[in-house]
């Protein structure tokens, strides 16, 4: 199967920061420069409505959580009502299982997604 490739990052919190936050994600794109067996993963700060998920998605990268049925909200960890964290993977990852268990370990819920390199 081979190696798997991990990109963690934390987005800008700004709440005017859409445009910042799709300008980072556009450099930490750059970082993964397309190869296979890549997960992206981290707090985006962007929801799926914005001009930072649209580049991720266009990129190729698939939202694994919303692939397996399971993208509810992850933000603040108690009641959430936003979805803000991710995990993107590659074409070659298939994703058997995500979810957003509850916790309160951050101010944020886990994103925890079961994949098998194919």
């Amino acid at each position: 199967n081979g190696p798997l490739r991990i990109l963690v990052t934390h987005l800008d919190s700004e709440a005017d920061g859409d445009q910042v936050r799709a300008d980072q994600a556009g450099e930490v794109l750059g970082l993964w420069g397309g190869g296979a067996a890549t997960l992206l993963v981290g707090d985006m700060n962007f929801t799926p409505r914005s001009a930072g998920y649209r580049l991720v998605a266009a990129s190729g990268l698939r939202d694994l959580p919303r692939e397996a049925g399971n993208d509810g909200p992850t933000y603040p960890a108690d009641t959430p009502d936003e979805r803000i964290d991710y995990a993107f993977g590659t074409a070659d990852l298939a994703v058997t299982t995500a979810e957003s268990p509850v916790s309160t370990a951050s101010d944020h819920r886990p994103v925890l997604v079961d994949l098998e390199v194919r």
